[in-house]
């Protein structure tokens, strides 16, 4: 925009309004000027709106600006009137746009600038000529802001106490304030997105059970969650920084730089690898990975993915039997029959890596001869009663020794044998190891997080419930499950309306939780509805705790399956016709030939499927599906084609109830001849499981007041930036800074304003570092500062300096006006310590203290 003797602002609503007042024009000028210069150095909006408002009433003498925001509503809320009273802006507050409404009222329903020269007399002041009349307001021009689309989300009015109207001069600076309020609005917007987006991918990387790494252009190890270092036996530490190819199998070592360039020219790529463990053991995964920019350079991000047991699964389901073998392709399950009497008279391959014997071995023996023997009387009273039903087993879990000794969990199904006569024959069924399962749902932590925003919109049920069981807040999804009202639920306790049967591994579940013997639990139980029906749920409980490590509440993660059990009935059902070999499949199973074409198709969910199974048949995916989706699953089927199967290929698709994610599972069909290739498609929706990974994603890192780093987040970043000074020789400064009669401020002025101040000394320190520094609060008054990489003390003394100079402004929070005065210690490495992280930091403690002692608003170097 540009302003000139004939003043011209293009980008306003009215910019033929033009100005022939050369002092009016600079008078502009100043104006802008003045506030642009607040929007370039970051000043908080609030002030710069109030700064407007205080401008624009020293340019319009007898005024009273106002700034006013839309809600979600579509109501108008006072957003900034620093001079008008506490009275005035309540009455404004809830303005509902209307012909009637007032100048601001009508400037959002006409979408145009409203000038009003005397309310009392103007129709469109009807609704609020009380407030006119109480406040003395006989004028009132308003011009709307907008959005960066053209939206308006807002006014900026200017009222006065006699009957006028704007003159030029006065419209254009009503303009272009109105469009600085609505830059600033749309730079906080965009800030908040960035935030959020930074959070997101913080959580992502620390949450799932897969490993997660960051790699340099070179294949060095920039960063990595703690699945990765834990699953190969190293600390973190010991990890970072090194190269990649340290920790695979020197065939995989020498394919990581041509891999890399793939993902460089691809964008993406996908492969398998072998990670070596510490104790020299063989670890096989699956690596996605894609590049990503951080801090200003091309990163590779990728995601590793423990396909051991997968390997394994493999080598059994080649060994099975021809009338087993398409299942047994997609599946690292036992397969198993018995007679009537229990003895095994089939047992798959699978069973050598489940439980170290060969099928020879244990043809002729009954499940209870691997049972420990304390389990050996209830589980065989238990299945021997379901063989006098004929009743089918039921993912029933049982505990078999392994042949040198250890245990390993299995979950059964099976479909019972009869003759024609109808008598019991044997059973024919399917196992399952879940020893894996069990052990990462024991090592899983949920991450400390506040989840307020996520309770009311998760699509499961979600609450946090106390440590003696009561529900402090539930959303709306749990609320439907259980069929309670929310205020309902709040007075009830979970044990209240839990199944007798379910309450006792329950309640052993949170004992041990609070114990700190499991960092989480999941349990398949039922609840008791309102109207006494029982519902069955999939419960994940974890615990949250406060900064110093004590327990606060459970966080309850429950899901409605209902409908899951009901479809695992069906498809036990649906055995007889497939010869028990597929049971209890909740995903969609293709058969497809070397060309993407449907030939059969069973759909439990058929919800999911991109058509009507009878438009799909015939057709191949490239006809059917986006381009997108389908170049995912012709992958799968290439990669089968050319190694015998494909596994863990996620597919987008885009379905009537929204997107979904897919993950594909493919085998080639045996016995085919080259020009008639068949392939079997597992397509799992991973989508429930993809948005609430997502949306779990909150800030363990960071301060919620300020969004600065949090003690924790500082101590990892401190670590590892000792190593990497101890490793190239560099030095580095530990700043603590603790604010000086800061409690004053709170038991004089309230916390509110004591937390706003907060927020003002975070971003005025924030603005005294350089981009790869550290400003962390460690809670209360009490921030630390790291300078990653210094050559001389006095450069951090300078920053002390700059700090203490910028503190010198005061902090103006609402009518406060704050003088702020801090306290500093500094640590410098490796002068006041080698490598320990909290030496340093008590270092910088002891001397923040002993400028304390000496004054105040200061700073001092710790001794050598």
């Amino acid at each position: 925009m540009a302003l000139s003797k004939d003043v011209d602002v293009p980008d306003t609503p009215h910019a033929g309004l033009r100005l022939s007042n050369q002092d009016d024009a600079e008078a502009l000028i100043r104006f802008q000027g003045s506030i642009l210069e607040e929007v370039a150095l970051g000043v908080d909006d609030g002030e710069i709106c109030n700064r407007i408002c205080r401008l624009g009433e020293g340019m319009v003498p007898g005024s009273i600006a106002t700034i006013m925001l839309l809600d979600e509503k579509g109501v108008l809320n006072v957003h900034a009137a620093p001079s008008a009273t506490p009275q005035i802006a309540a009455r404004l507050d809830g303005l509902r746009p209307g012909p009637e409404s007032g100048s601001c009222g009508n400037a959002i329903y006409r979408q145009e600038p409203v000038y009003v020269e005397d309310t009392l007399s103007d129709p469109r002041w009807k609704g609020l000529k009380p407030l006119a009349e109480e406040f003395n307001l006989q004028s009132c021009w308003s011009i709307p802001i907008f959005s960066k689309g053209r939206q308006a989300v807002g006014t900026f009015a200017l009222s006065g106490f006699e009957t006028r109207m704007p003159t030029p001069f006065q419209q254009r600076l009503m303009e272009i304030a109105a469009s600085i309020v609505g830059i600033v609005l749309e730079r906080r917007q965009q800030t908040d997105a960035l935030k959020r987006s930074e959070e997101q991918f913080r959580l992502l990387f620390e949450a799932g059970t897969d490993s997660k790494m960051l790699l340099s252009k070179g294949g060095r190890i920039l960063d990595l969650n703690h699945i990765a270092h834990r699953r190969l036996g190293y600390a973190k530490e010991d990890m970072l920084g090194r190269r990649a190819a340290e920790f695979v199998t020197p065939e995989h070592a020498d394919q990581i730089a041509q891999r890399l360039a793939r993902v460089k020219r691809e964008g993406h790529a996908t492969y398998e690898s072998a990670q070596v463990h510490k104790n020299g053991s063989i670890i096989h995964v699956e690596i996605s990975t894609i590049i990503i920019e951080l801090d200003g350079k091309e990163t590779y991000y990728s995601i590793l993915r423990d396909i051991t047991e997968r390997k394994r699964a493999v080598q059994a389901l080649h060994e099975s039997e021809e009338r087993f073998r398409d299942l047994v392709e997609t599946t690292v399950d036992w397969i198993w029959e018995t007679d009537a009497n229990f003895h095994y008279t089939y047992v798959s391959p699978r069973v050598r890596e489940l439980f170290g014997y060969s099928p020879e071995e244990l043809i002729g023996k009954t499940p209870f001869d691997l049972m420990p023997m304390e389990e050996v009387q209830s589980q065989s009273e238990r299945i021997l009663s379901f063989a006098g039903l004929r009743a089918p087993l039921d993912q029933v879990e049982t505990q078999r020794v392994h042949r040198d000794g250890h245990i390993v969990i299995v979950e059964t199904s099976a479909l019972p044998l009869t003759d024609a006569s109808g008598n019991l024959v044997g059973y024919r069924g399917v196992s399952r190891d879940i020893t894996r399962r069990k052990e990462m749902e024991r090592a899983l932590r949920e991450n400390e997080a506040h989840i307020r925003d996520i309770l009311e919109h998760a699509p499961i049920g979600l609450a946090t419930v106390s440590l003696e069981g009561h529900f402090l807040e539930v959303n709306q999804s749990l609320c439907k499950i259980v069929g309670y009202e929310k205020d309902e639920l709040e007075k009830l306790t979970f044990q209240e309306i839990t199944h007798p049967d379910d309450i006792g591994p329950d309640l052993d579940n949170a004992r041990r939780l609070l114990a700190g013997d499991i960092p989480f639990y999941k349990m398949e139980k039922r609840y008791i509805r309102k109207n006494g029906d029982s519902v069955w749920v999939q419960l994940t409980g974890s615990l949250l705790h406060d900064a110093e490590g004590e327990p606060l509440h459970f966080i309850a993660q429950v899901e409605d399956i209902s409908e899951r059990k009901q479809s695992e009935q069906r498809l036990r059902q649906a055995l007889e016709l497939t010869d028990g070999v597929i049971h209890a499949i909740p995903d969609l199973l293709f058969e497809v030939d070397q060309d993407g074409r449907y030939l059969n198709i069973w759909a439990q969910t058929p919800e999911l499927l991109a058509a009507p199974k009878e438009v799909l048949l015939g057709k191949t995916l490239t006809e059917l599906l986006p381009p997108d989706s389908a170049r995912v699953a012709m992958d799968s089927i290439r990669e089968a084609d050319d190694r015998g199967r494909s596994f863990g290929k996620v597919m987008p698709l885009d379905l009537p109830q929204g997107m979904k994610w897919f993950e594909l599972s493919v085998a080639k069909k045996q016995g085919g001849s080259p020009a008639d290739r068949r392939f079997i498609v597992l397509s799992r929706d991973i989508s429930e499981r993809m948005r609430i990974q997502e949306q779990l994603q909150q800030l363990a890192y960071y301060d919620t007041l300020t969004d600065l780093p949090n003690r924790r987040f500082l101590l990892e970043k401190l670590d590892w930036a000792l190593i990497q000074a101890k490793r190239y020789g560099r030095s580095l400064a530990v700043m603590f800074l603790d604010l000086d009669r800061f409690k004053q401020v709170n038991d004089n002025l309230g916390h509110d304003i004591g937390d706003q101040l907060l927020k003002v000394v975070a971003a005025r320190l924030s603005n005294c570092v350089r981009k790869g520094d550290i400003v962390s609060r460690q809670g209360g008054d009490e921030f630390i500062i790291v300078l990653t990489e210094i050559h001389h003390p006095e450069d951090a003394t300078r920053v002390a300096e700059k700090i203490i100079e910028s503190f010198r402004i005061p902090a103006e929070i609402g009518a406060h006006r704050i003088a702020i005065e801090t306290s500093i210690g500094i640590a410098i490495h490796p002068v006041n310590g080698e490598d320990n992280a909290r030496d340093l930091m008590k270092r910088a403690d002891t001397a923040m203290y002993a400028v304390k002692e000496s004054g105040r608003n200061g700073y001092q170097l710790a001794s050598a």
